[in-house]
Order: structure tokens, then C-alpha cells, then sequence
């Protein structure tokens, strides 16, 4: 079993505004059509996505998700990416690098 963690910032253009927040984690896509990894037949019943809430702290509001995945396999060792969306027009953020994750 390996846990992933992710810390998220909102961009400037979303702080402080009423904002829903959908996240996913990905393999596959791109960042205009991810495919979620809970959704992945890849992966089906051996991964589990949590998000903490959403909070601000100075002028910064931000979150924590946390990527879990059992029974691991050599095919496992790929880039993992996360995204979040929110209801701002163009609310759609992935991140650049994402975590690599080697399995031997």
C-alpha cells in the first residue's frame, strides 16, 4: 500500500469566491480529459481518494487530498497527476509534475 499526498492552492482569480470543488487523481488523459482513477478499471477497487475541507488563512485558501492505493503492481509505476475544478469560469487546475512513483 502507498499513500499520496497533495497540498492545492486556489489561484488568485478564485480566492475568497463561493466555489465548489471537485478533485480527481489520474494516470491517463491529459489535463483537458482525465480519466479518475476511481473510475480506471486499471484500478477498480484498489484505490481511495479523501479531501480534507477547503480553508483560507490569510488571504489563502487552500486544501489537502490524499491518493491510497493497495495491492501494488509493477504497471503501478507511472506519473500520478491530481486536478481540482471549481465553478469559476475556467476553474480547472492540474498540477504540472505531478509524483512518480517507482515500484521494483
Amino acid at each position: 500500500m502507498v499513500d499520496i499526498n497533495c497540498t492545492f492552492e486556489y489561484p488568485d482569480n478564485v480566492q475568497y469566491l463561493l466555489t465548489t470543488v471537485r478533485t480527481l487523481w489520474f494516470t491517463k488523459g491529459d489535463k483537458y480529459q482525465p480519466v479518475d482513477l476511481e473510475h480506471d478499471t486499471d484500478y477498480t477497487g484498489r484505490v481511495e481518494s479523501s479531501c480534507g475541507e477547503v480553508s483560507c488563512t490569510g488571504s489563502r485558501c487552500h486544501g489537502i487530498c490524499s491518493l491510497r492505493i493497495e495491492d501494488l503492481r509493477q504497471s503501478d509505476s507511472v506519473v500520478y497527476k491530481f486536478r481540482f475544478t471549481t465553478n469559476q469560469p475556467g476553474g480547472k487546475y492540474t498540477g504540472d509534475l505531478g509524483v512518480t512513483l517507482s515500484l521494483t
